[in-house]
């Protein structure tokens, strides 16, 4: 009975000579990375120095942080523990010396000392939906919450003690449950208050519009309007509400006229005299937010992934801001200077005159070397790659990394960056991810071209597989490879000259190989340049017989992905989603996934080298996600991701281990003739000295 190549790596372990390699120790040369201030409800002061975001991103049991931030900088001035639960809202004082945050209690602080200048609690321990907005003079606050039990709330406090003096939503013993109208306005979702002080509008879950006297909280009007787009609720499609959605956004002008936004994809203007609409604009993207520019010059409204600046009066679309790579939630505005929070992690500050985006905060997403070490490319989650070089400095910022187009995406499921062979040239990848419920599938993957010297996006390749990306050693052939399965290819090699399909694969689901006009059939595929032929590194899935046992065979090989005509067969695994990599002169095959690091002969596919000893019987080991492999340029290095356990590099010959860093990092790139190691952590990217000895 043939030997499986799990007992072959035993005894090639136990037989082979001892290597004679020199130990590595790693020294930490330069750190890069970005400041993060966080995702999650933001606010500006109106001085514009202090920006203050609730750090959605860092709740810890119930309770999420409170971070003041320099507005140039990024850098941190303030953290305040907050009783805030998964959910918030923020506003500074006109004054700048008060910030409300509204979560599970309302609180005022102390924006210099960051003390609590009052409180207001709730007698229910989770409230949803929070917004709240100060008063033009400063004197009051309004805010507005739905707690757990469903009660509504619509309160007006003093802004120096924190004492109520009217909730217009009080529910008594004996009151009775509200009617189907009321149900239209009662969950308020956003607020504004006239420049004058004396009125007060808000704007319901329900796409109703209800205007109070703001001083007493009663009720002085309602806003109506007539059937808006396909999408709306039932009511707005009767002309019963406002909007045929959520409300989500309202402003006054400087005339007094007041403009809402809403999700069924509409902003519109209002005369409140009169009850009368005034004009609209229709966003198809809908609206998370909006705010007014100061002196009128124009309403900014977050819709989808992009801000849109509205003329007044007209709602004229005059400017578009993208730079975001997921939709936009929270708008903060001070002078020419925004602030946006979205739920691609980023916070960014744009410049309102240039429409571009000065700063981007967050954490390195996704990352690449240059050939010569020089250049970094850093991606934080946004449509931007920032070229920086070795100490951060900022050298260039790339435009255009935006998701495919698709009729639907939930997320980005992945990203990648790659320089060319010289330098000259980067790709970059995004992967979208649908689904239902808990089974997501794939939605769209596109490849970006930019030119490093100009900064021009350059090409675009849709319906690419993008999640890694490989560049031909002449520059002249990009691969891309999907490890996620669904309707995608999962790899394919174009010509960058003309966008020329030169190879693909999809995913197999009979289990047998398919070798038929170029299409091949693997799984968790790696797509390599080895002597200027494009290799395909992966393994099939094994053959399911009716009434027998499930398979643990999983044939691995190397195929040519142009012809997909096999190279090499590299035997049964015995594992499901190994990572393969091929050494540059394509001599050898590291495989790492559940039980470590394997080396085998690329030409017979024999075994040589195992560590740690692999053991036939760890079966739970086996089903581990696979790791990152990297080969130095000179293949005598070989760098290992091992997830928890850190990053390892071992000698490229007998796998024998040289060097551990202490830290849970992706291998990027090699530099100054494999003497540095670069690496992405959560730290950033990290460039690592290798020194002999210990």
């Amino acid at each position: 009975m043939a030997r499986s190549l799990l007992a072959s790596l035993l005894l090639a372990v136990s037989t082979a000579a001892p290597a004679q390699t020199t130990p590595l120790t790693p020294h930490l040369r330069t750190t890069v990375q970005t400041p993060s201030l966080g995702t999650g409800p933001l606010a500006s002061s109106p001085d514009g120095r202090t920006v203050a975001v609730l750090r959605l991103d860092r709740v810890r049991g119930s309770r999420a942080p409170l971070v003041l931030s320099d507005a140039r900088t990024g850098q941190e001035l303030r953290r305040i523990a907050t009783t805030n639960t998964y959910d918030g809202a923020l506003a500074f004082s006109p004054d700048g010396q008060t910030l409300i945050n509204i979560g599970s209690d309302v609180q005022a602080y102390d924006v210099t000392t960051g003390r609590v200048r009052w409180s207001h609690s709730s007698s229910d321990a989770v409230p949803s939906s929070p917004v709240v907005v100060f008063s033009p003079d400063g004197t009051a606050v309004y805010f507005s919450h739905l707690d757990t039990v469903g009660n509504r709330h619509l309160i007006r406090s003093d802004a120096r003690t924190g004492k109520a003096t009217w909730d217009a939503f009080r529910i008594t013993a004996a009151a009775e449950a509200p009617s189907r109208e009321e149900s239209f306005y009662g969950r308020v979702l956003s607020l504004a208050v006239h420049p004058a002080g004396a009125v007060l509008a808000s704007g319901s879950f329900g796409g109703g519009i209800v205007v109070w006297n703001a001083a007493t909280g009663q009720r002085t009007g309602i806003l109506r309007d007539q059937p808006s787009p396909a999408q709306a609720t039932q009511a707005g499609r009767a002309g019963q509400t406002a909007h045929g959605g959520r409300v989500t956004g309202l402003t006054f002008a400087p005339d007094g006229t007041l403009i809402s936004g809403a999700n069924d994809g509409t902003v519109k203007r209002w005369d409140l005299a009169t009850g009368r609409k005034l004009g609209e604009a229709l966003l198809p993207d809908g609206v998370q937010a909006l705010t007014l520019r100061p002196g009128g010059k124009g309403v900014l409204v977050a819709s989808g992934r992009n801000v849109v600046q509205l003329g007044l009066p007209d709602l004229r679309r005059e400017l578009v801001l993208v730079g975001h790579a997921e939709k936009v939630e929270s708008l903060a505005l001070s002078g020419d200077r925004l602030w946006t929070s979205s739920e691609d992690s980023t916070v960014k500050r744009w410049n309102l005159r240039s429409g571009l985006d000065e700063a981007t905060y967050g954490t390195v997403k996704t990352a690449a070397v240059s050939p010569d070490g020089r250049t970094f490319a850093l991606n934080l989650g946004d449509a931007t790659v920032r070229l920086t070089d070795p100490r951060g400095n900022t050298l260039k910022t790339l435009r255009g990394f935006l998701p495919p187009a698709s009729p639907r995406y939930e997320f980005i499921g992945g990203r990648s960056l790659a320089f060319s062979p010289n330098g000259k040239g980067l790709a970059g990848g995004l992967f979208t991810m649908s689904g239902v419920i808990i089974e997501k599938y794939a939605a769209g993957s596109a490849a970006f071209l930019w030119d490093v010297g100009t900064g021009r996006r350059e090409r675009t390749f849709p319906n690419f597989p993008a999640q890694e990306l490989s560049w031909s050693p002449n520059g002249g052939f990009l691969a891309g490879v999907n490890h996620v399965p669904g309707n995608l290819d999962t790899f394919e090699v174009r010509d960058v000259n003309t966008g020329t399909s030169v190879g693909r694969g999809v995913p197999s689901r009979s289990g047998q190989e398919q070798e038929r006009g170029g299409v091949l059939a693997v799984s968790v595929p790696t797509v390599q340049w080895v002597n200027g032929q494009a290799w395909v590194l992966g393994m099939q899935y094994p053959r399911f017989e009716p009434g027998k046992p499930l398979s643990s065979q999983w044939p691995a090989g190397i195929w040519r992905a142009r012809t997909g005509t096999k190279v090499q067969s590299l035997g049964n695994l015995g594992i499901s989603v190994p990572r393969l990599l091929a050494n540059p002169a394509g001599t050898r095959v590291a495989v790492s996934g559940g039980n470590g690091l394997w080396l085998l002969d690329a030409r017979t596919g024999k075994a040589l080298r195992s560590y740690p000893q692999a053991s036939y019987r760890d079966r739970a080991a086996s089903w581990q996600e696979p790791r990152r492999l990297l080969w130095s340029p000179d293949g005598k290095l070989l760098a290992l991701n091992r997830g928890e356990q850190g990053l390892s590099l071992h000698d490229g010959g007998s796998g024998q281990p040289l060097a551990s860093l202490p830290v849970r990092a992706e291998p990027l790139g090699f530099s100054d003739g494999r003497r540095a190691l670069v690496t992405l952590n959560p730290q950033g990217v990290q460039v690592w000295e290798l020194r002999p000895g210990r």
